[in-house]
């Protein structure tokens, strides 16, 4: 039995992998009830000593390590017994909760032994194919290297175009479903995925990316960033980034962010403007999740009255975290297509809008 201090951005998850044990049995060694009673700092008892590390390549003056996805500053400070103060010292590291995988950090001193890495994690979907690497830190998925908006809200127009979006998921139940009626198609969508769903279903993260949609940030855990400290959403967003980093096993930027319930004030927009992440609201929405046995009802939202997608086109939002969302998809399709509407993902909207609003270089 051995004793570790959990580190910030540690989920219970996180250190059963790397201890090469589970959750349950984590929660039955320290008498846990639930995944989400842990905390930074606290003590844990995890079943035999081994570590997960990574290799380390003596440099110059200090000894490098790369990142790898899910990692954190504070993980990669206990493993190599230094500080997450002394580590964004000695990397320049303004903001210690935004650390990507893929780069190289150092760490100052001699290299550590690399130690035999606990299982790697079963995956039922093959990784996609890893994106062209780019030297800025900010974009590493090709498609957000284009110049965009900042932001798309209820008043864009977008003339017989639309976009298709998917919050909350992903969901092993039916977020399958939405992914085939999709392919079946051939549109895409963007998914706007929580941290913890992201977490508990790597697979489905896997398959959004491979099949060509477009993953965004909807938080760790739902909550409504109007009423949540900067500090806080930053750690909401970034622990969201680390889930699908170590789902995917590279990092992809997810610079399209969803703020929960579309609830937005100042702090939420200027901290977005900092991050270079887009805001993705909504022109259209199906409401999909008040009517759970009414699919008439959820057309008549997209297709009927003042706020339909005649009106504006744009972005549509649908959960995929319900039965009805996927019911009513295929027939939302077939129908759009009929009446001319251009499906895109909203890298395009965003792209266009760019465009639209970018005066002509004289």
């Amino acid at each position: 039995m051995a004793t570790i201090k959990i580190s910030s951005g540690d989920t219970l998850s996180s250190i059963a992998k790397r201890h090469g044990t589970t959750v349950e049995e984590l929660k039955k060694l320290n008498d846990l009830k639930d995944v989400d009673d842990i905390q930074a700092g606290k003590t844990l008892k995890v079943p035999g000593d081994r570590f997960e590390t990574t290799p380390a390549v003596q440099g110059e003056a200090s000894s490098t390590v790369e990142i790898q996805a899910g990692e954190t500053l504070g993980t990669i400070a206990q493993r190599y017994g230094t500080s997450v103060e002394e580590l964004a010292k000695l990397n320049k590291i303004q903001n210690p909760d935004r650390i990507f995988a893929g780069k190289i950090l150092k760490i100052g001193g001699a290299p550590h032994e690399k130690v035999e890495a606990a299982p790697s994690m079963e995956a039922n979907f093959p990784l996609p194919p890893k994106p062209i690497p780019v030297s800025d830190e900010k974009s590493t998925f090709p498609e957000s290297r284009k110049p965009k908006a900042s932001s798309l809200t209820y008043s864009d127009s977008f003339k017989k175009e639309v976009a298709l979006t998917f919050d909350d998921g992903p969901n092993p139940k039916y977020t399958p479903k939405v992914l085939s009626i999709l392919k079946e198609h051939g549109v895409n969508a963007t998914f706007f995925v929580t941290g913890k769903n992201a977490e508990a279903y790597p697979e489905l993260i896997r398959q959004i990316v491979a099949e060509g949609n477009t993953l965004g940030n909807h938080t760790w855990d739902h909550p409504d960033l109007s009423k949540t400290s900067k500090a806080d959403m930053l750690k909401e967003m970034t622990r969201t980034q680390n889930a699908v980093d170590k789902a995917l096993g590279y990092h992809y930027e997810m610079d399209q962010m969803r703020p929960p319930y579309g609830a937005v004030d100042s702090t939420v927009k200027e901290t977005l403007k900092n991050e270079g992440d887009s805001m993705i609201l909504w022109n259209v929405d199906s409401n999909d999740w008040r009517y759970p046995k009414d699919d008439q009802k959820i057309m008549d939202n997209i297709f009927g009255g003042e706020a339909s997608v005649y009106v504006r086109g744009g972005v549509i939002l649908f959960h995929d975290v319900h039965p009805q969302s996927g019911r009513v998809l295929g027939d939302v399709i077939e129908r759009l297509q009929e009446e001319g509407f251009k499906i895109e993902k909203t890298d395009q909207l965003l792209e266009e809008k760019f465009a639209r609003n970018t005066p002509p270089k004289a």
